[in-house]
């Protein structure tokens, strides 16, 4: 498997791209064994701000994964929602998008930062190894009263 990985500005997605994206989440979401809360709608995704952006994973023509994240300004970044197809998990495809953010994106950051729904261990072994570090803890965050885990990564460089 060859992925082709990119960052967009997300005023730069077409309404195509848009509903790919979205497709991909519900995918991603529908198969997930883990609580999550709050679904997003297409119209999270179809945001444009300036300072919004895509990291995609384009393999054989096709959107399999994504990550959607904030400028927030100068120093920092925050990632708002990393999907990846079912039929992809298990890959480093999830990898390559995280290293593709912190290391090829080209963007000025001091930091990101990220809140993970503490029953989402997949996401949690994935940012874990790839150098973040839990900060704290939002109580009873999520509509099933579980804790957001925040979570920061700061750069090394």
């Amino acid at each position: 498997m060859k992925s082709e990985i990119y960052l967009l500005k997300a005023n730069f997605l077409s309404p195509k791209q848009i509903q790919a994206v979205y497709a991909l989440y519900l995918d991603s979401y529908q198969a997930s064994v883990f609580p999550i809360s709050g679904k997003w709608t297409e119209s999270n995704f179809a945001a444009k701000a300036d300072h919004e952006f895509f990291v995609i994973a384009h393999i054989d023509n096709q959107i399999k994964g994504f990550l959607f994240f904030s400028q927030l300004n100068e120093d920092e970044l925050e990632i708002w929602n990393l999907s990846v197809h079912p039929s992809f998990w298990g890959n480093g495809l999830s990898d390559e998008l995280v290293k593709f953010l912190q290391e090829d994106s080209g963007l000025k950051y001091r930091h990101i930062l990220l809140e993970v729904h503490e029953h989402n261990k997949p996401a949690l072994a994935l940012y874990m190894r790839n150098g973040w570090e839990i900060t704290r803890r939002r109580r009873g965050y999520y509509q099933d009263l579980g804790d957001a885990v925040l979570m920061t990564y700061l750069r090394r460089n």
